[in-house]
This record gives C-alpha cells, structure tokens and sequence, in this order.
C-alpha cells in the first residue's frame, strides 16, 4: 500500500509541475508578445527587469541550448 501511494504522489506531482510549466510558458509568451517579439525583453519584462535580468536571461538560455543538444540525441552532463 506504502509504494502504491507514493507512486500516485509522485505523478500528481509531476502532473502538478507540468501545469505549472505550462502556465509559465504561456505567461513568457506573452510577456515576449508584449515586448515586441524580442525574446531578450520579453524575458527581462518576466522576471522584472533590475540588475539580476540579464543573469536570468543567460541560464535561460543556456537551459535552452542544453534542451535543444538533448533532443538531437546529445548526451548532456547534469552538473555544470
């Protein structure tokens, strides 16, 4: 009973983070629609401008680089 529950935990947690991604992604589409298309200001605008923007907008786009190797079948290190 023990692992049957924490199984079901596990995917309502997962379904969980995935509605949340979701949610996220619609709100940075936005927020990118809203700069312009400029996916640069459109993140800055995300995380709200300030000193820490251009930083976010670098892990975000090296989490995007690393995405994008993962689906042509690269192996990627987990650790940086």
């Amino acid at each position: 009973m023990a692992l049957r529950s924490l199984l079901t935990l596990v995917h309502i947690l997962a379904a969980l983070a995935l509605g949340f991604l979701r949610v996220g992604v619609e709100i940075l589409r936005d927020c990118v629609k809203l700069k312009g298309g400029s996916e640069a200001a459109g993140l800055r605008f995300y995380v709200g401008g300030g000193p820490a923007s251009d930083t976010y907008i670098d892990k975000v786009r090296t989490e995007q680089r690393k995405l994008n190797l993962v689906a042509a079948g690269a192996h990627v290190p987990t650790t940086d």
